[in-house]
């Protein structure tokens, strides 16, 4: 069996690979490519007011930039970690896992997986998270120094240079492991001291960069924290643009299921509420499904508040079920902590996008299997196995056609920009088809000012984009 599972992982890593070899750099990875990789790099790093202080993050930014084979053996081996150690939890069947990471909502696919610099901040961190939860879980039980202490050490620290809102989750969760456990037993562990240790280190080095004083004080038009409009104005507009979007809307189906397996497992038809709360959250997450594909909230404006309630209510809905249904199931509310604590610092900042959420929607699907085993519920079975795999292939090999046709026009635009004349006013440049599912597939800012340099075009030369077809006719 375990030998069926180690082939299993192989193939899903190689079609990760695959698949990862036909994402093409996006957004700033071109700049970020043309970086060296020092000393003096990290040096440089520590003084640039248009950086931050996530370290292992630009680090390994610059190593994915610098060629595709290594940013595509990289990106699959992180996600097919992350697969592994959910497989390896739950004992779920890898269809399962694949087909809810092939079904996360497209935007979040493209700036968190296709664009490399987005998965080397967003992807990394996810997995360092699950690292972290998982040396917990061991080391809780352990009050002696082992080269686990050592390895917990390192990772809370590489923990904390990725995202902000990581961050300051680790701090508050180291702090309240160590409290927790120290009221229970009377005495300290010296692991979860050993771990804490390594937070606060990480987060000095993370928060000491210069650019966050610049940002508290409000002298980064790009990145802030207060809002003129207020903290209220801010912290709706963040929910109702993105979190909601994403943290919800984009996860109904996931919704749909736990509520689906806790009604099978909470029995207790005489509880009113349950039952009332219980209608309303599928009601709305059925709501949810047709107003994405009609696409209402795009359409009426007056849409974007009612859902904004529709889904607070919701909210409220579901975390009042699972408290009711599994108020005695520790490890269930433990995930659902989590989750409030990674997302809380994300409602008053900016900017964000739903690349900040892909460590939530892994932590959701999570969420889901630890409710199928909390409650002996076996989410499998021949009819589901064979209808999950046929959907997943389809989408695998959608994705394949996608991005194989992207970047078929991608490395076809970039040979055509080393016959061009770099001394023309305008340059004609076509769309990449199907563009929607890249991060910013033209050039723009800092990228275009970097593709004119590596192709000796003139700076004052102007960039336009038509369609392909147009393109052809004008060539």
């Amino acid at each position: 069996m375990k030998t069926v599972n180690k082939y299993r992982i192989f193939i899903i890593f190689t079609i990760i690979f695959l698949l990862c070899l036909l994402f093409p750099y996006s957004g700033d990875d071109i700049a970020w490519g043309l970086n060296s990789l020092s000393v003096d790099t990290v040096k440089t790093f520590s003084r640039d007011l248009s950086l931050n202080g996530r370290y292992l993050g630009n680090i390994l930014t610059i190593i994915i930039t610098k060629n595709m084979v290594l940013k595509s053996l990289l990106i699959s081996l992180t996600l097919s970690t992350i697969i592994l150690i959910i497989h390896h939890i739950f004992k779920i069947k890898y269809r399962y896992i694949l087909f809810f990471l092939l079904i996360m909502p497209i935007n979040m696919l493209k700036q968190s997986i296709v664009w490399a610099s987005g998965f080397a901040n967003y992807g990394f961190s996810t997995l360092f998270l699950l690292l972290t939860i998982i040396l917990v879980q061991k080391m809780w039980h352990v009050n002696k120094l082992n080269i686990k202490s050592l390895i917990l050490f390192i990772v809370s620290i590489f923990s904390c240079l990725f995202v902000e809102n990581l961050t300051v989750f680790m701090v508050l969760l180291f702090l309240s492991l160590n409290v927790i456990y120290y009221i229970k037993n009377h005495k300290i562990n010296y692991n979860l001291i050993i771990g804490l240790i390594g937070v606060l280190i990480g987060t000095y080095i993370m928060f000491s960069h210069p650019v966050y004083i610049n940002i508290f004080n409000g002298g980064d038009n790009y990145r802030n924290i207060a809002d003129k409009r207020g903290i209220f104005h801010r912290i709706m507009s963040n929910y109702g643009l993105v979190i909601k979007n994403y943290v919800i809307e984009g996860s109904a189906l996931l919704f749909i299921i736990m509520l689906a397996v806790t009604n099978k497992y909470y029995k207790k038809t005489e509880d009113k509420i349950y039952s009332i709360l219980y209608n309303y959250s599928l009601i709305y997450l059925t709501y949810v499904l047709i107003s994405n594909i009609f696409l209402l909230e795009a359409k009426f404006n007056y849409i974007l508040y009612l859902n904004i309630l529709l889904s607070i209510i919701f909210i409220i809905s579901f975390i009042t079920i699972i408290i009711k249904a599994y108020k005695d199931k520790t490890n269930i509310l433990n995930i659902i902590l989590v989750i409030i604590g990674i997302l809380a610092p994300l409602f008053i900042v900016t900017p964000i996008g739903p690349r900040n959420l892909l460590m939530i929607y892994i932590l959701e699907i999570i969420l889901l299997f630890t409710i199928c085993k909390e409650t002996n519920y076996i989410l499998t079975s021949k009819k589901v196995d064979y209808m999950i795999l046929l959907i997943s292939s389809i989408l695998t090999f959608c994705y394949f056609n996608i991005y194989g046709n992207i970047s078929y026009y991608y490395n076809k635009r970039l040979n055509y920009l080393k016959t061009i004349n770099m001394c023309s006013n305008e340059i004609l440049l076509f769309k990449i088809p199907n563009g929607e599912y890249l991060w910013q597939s033209e050039f723009e800012g800092n990228s275009e000012y970097f593709i004119k340099q590596i192709y000796h075009i003139d700076d004052s030369s102007k960039l336009t984009y038509v369609d392909y077809d147009i393109f052809i006719n004008k060539k």
